[in-house]
């Protein structure tokens, strides 16, 4: 930064081109979030340097940020920087400082948001060791607090434990099944199309927008997973047919 001041907006030279990230679910709606931010830097932002922008529906797991992550793939791929209205709660979830320093530290990617008065940029280093001492005070407290209880006789964990475990494996299996056979007509048609290797099913799945069964981008390892569970069902079928 050669000694300016990186939350400065005036101070900073920017590439010119912005991607917005807005939030559904929050107290301020979409249109005001999108108002927040021009006003915020205008008459500095003009409308041709907005060139993409993501809206992240409302959620209930506070990690699965997929609108984040193609916000920030676009940004990279563009040469652009990305602009929130707010970030709220984000700044205690790693891993929303992690994707943040990442695409600052391999790409050069700014992140600017209007928390405060005016446009700011983030400091994705300093927020990265903030949470991460945030999260360790946490962790010890939590031990002490533990240990307290521990001395008072109060045990901790399942006392079912086995069986708990047990029924968790027969619902993963079932989840797991499932979702194979809902996939199963898609990969056949991917694979009648052409797709020869894993990583031309993932392309297909991903350019497709499929997610695979924990909301994640499609690769040959996962897809891999999913062909052996959809031939292993298959066997199944046959067996209990012919039985």
């Amino acid at each position: 930064m050669n000694g300016k001041d990186p939350f400065d907006y005036d101070k900073v030279k920017t590439r010119g081109k912005f991607v917005f990230y807005l939030r559904d679910g929050t107290r301020t709606d979409i249109d005001d979030q999108r108002k927040q931010i021009i006003t915020a830097f205008n008459p500095k932002l003009k409308p041709k340097q907005i060139i993409k922008e993501y809206i992240e529906p409302r959620s209930s797991n506070p990690y699965q940020m997929p609108k984040l992550e193609l916000a920030i793939k676009y940004a990279v791929r563009k040469k652009a920087n990305v602009i929130a209205a707010k970030l709220g709660s984000r700044i205690n979830n790693l891993k929303f400082v992690a994707l943040m320093l990442e695409a600052y530290t391999r790409h050069g990617l700014r992140f600017a948001a209007i928390d405060v008065k005016g446009a700011h940029w983030v400091d994705i280093q300093l927020m990265g060791k903030v949470v991460a001492l945030h999260r360790q005070k946490v962790s010890v407290n939590t031990k002490k607090a533990m240990a307290k209880l521990k001395k008072q006789g109060i045990k901790f964990g399942n006392p079912k434990l086995a069986e708990a475990t047990k029924k968790a494996s027969l619902d993963h299996t079932r989840r797991a099944n499932e979702f194979a056979v809902s996939m199963r007509p898609v990969v056949k048609k991917i694979q009648k199309g052409g797709a020869e290797t894993y990583q031309d099913i993932a392309n297909n799945l991903n350019n497709q927008g499929f997610k695979s069964r924990y909301g994640r981008t499609w690769h040959p390892s996962n897809v891999r997973n999913l062909v052996l569970k959809i031939a292993e069902l298959k066997q199944t079928q046959k067996l209990i047919k012919n039985s």
